[in-house]
């Protein structure tokens, strides 16, 4: 009986959860809520924020996590996810390099980004090792 049940609530919870790659980049979503949403078209904005929160009333609609592999344009790879999936934007974004657990590593990570803004000149652009990523998907009321 435990055995049967067991099933049930593994069959159950996995269809919560989609696994994709987007861009050589291995990105999980995790449905925070009982709705799933079409993807955003390429034409609209999807906005991406490391620490500022929209200004606009939006609700959590997903989490995700994985890692992005180096030498890919951080924002464009979460902004791509974020509309996969039907979001609006990307918020309370926490990075760390995926070959250390400490804070000196993340802090190593966002110098770097911060350096080659400065030496590309484009602010859209961050070239960091392999990034573990946590971060929410929003979607507008």
């Amino acid at each position: 009986m435990r055995i049967i049940l067991l099933l049930v609530l593994c069959f159950n919870l996995s269809g919560c959860v989609s696994v994709e790659s987007i861009a050589r980049n291995d990105l999980n979503f995790v449905n925070l809520g009982p709705q799933l949403y079409p993807p955003t078209p390429k034409s609209a904005k999807v906005i991406v924020l490391f620490q500022s929160k929209p200004h606009k009333d939006y609700e959590l609609i997903g989490e995700i996590t994985g890692i992005i592999r180096r030498g890919n344009k951080l924002r464009a790879v979460l902004a791509a996810k974020a509309r996969q999936v039907g979001g609006d934007g990307v918020i309370d974004i926490d990075l760390a390099r995926a070959d250390a657990e400490n804070l000196a590593a993340a802090e190593q990570a966002q110098f770097n980004c911060s350096r080659n803004k400065a030496r590309n000149s484009d602010t859209k652009v961050c070239f960091y090792d392999n990034l573990k990523i946590k971060a929410k998907i929003i979607k507008y009321k």
